[in-house]
């Protein structure tokens, strides 16, 4: 419930800093480099949402699935698929959710294609953050340990993404 709020606050916070800004087509570079900005935020807070409290439900759940699995009720595989499904809402309903507020408050192609497009960019980046979630978090007894490492294994893929340091730039 409280990735409902924080996912709430934050695409709430981020179009009432922007919509002041003045994003229109006409600022050329600048726009593109604002709108950019924009998604690499939106970007960064679906992977944040989702990756720290996959790993905190996930090792929540540990012990329950290490006592099924040796007891031999079923195997991984069941497992992964049953918690796909039982959380293919979430990740399907917050990157539209958030994608809703956020599109046409920031000023991209009114297009129900890039909508579109944006919407599955959004909805790959939770299920990558979830499946991060689950090997940080499946790596790490602890879990205060995964939490504490987990921006450890996400401070490269930010930093590295190609919005804050150009791959060019890298000597």
């Amino acid at each position: 419930m409280m990735t409902v709020f924080a996912g709430l606050g934050t695409a709430k916070s981020l179009s009432d800093t922007t919509i002041p800004s003045g994003f229109s087509t006409a600022n050329g570079a600048r726009n593109a480099q604002s709108l950019t900005g924009a998604m690499y935020f939106a970007i960064v807070v679906q992977m944040l949402l989702n990756y720290i409290p996959t790993i905190l439900v996930f090792k929540s759940e540990e012990p329950v699935y290490l006592r099924e699995r040796t007891s031999g009720l079923y195997q991984i595989w069941v497992y992964a698929m049953s918690k796909l499904l039982d959380e293919l809402p979430i990740m399907l309903a917050f990157p539209m959710l958030m994608n809703l507020m956020l599109y046409f408050v920031v000023g991209y192609e009114i297009s129900f294609l890039v909508f579109i497009q944006f919407y599955l960019i959004l909805m790959m980046v939770v299920q990558a953050a979830m499946a991060m979630g689950y090997f940080t978090g499946s790596i790490f007894r602890a879990e205060a340990a995964a939490v504490a490492f987990a921006p450890i294994f996400n401070l490269p893929l930010t930093l590295l993404g190609g919005f804050m340091v150009s791959l060019k730039g890298i000597h």
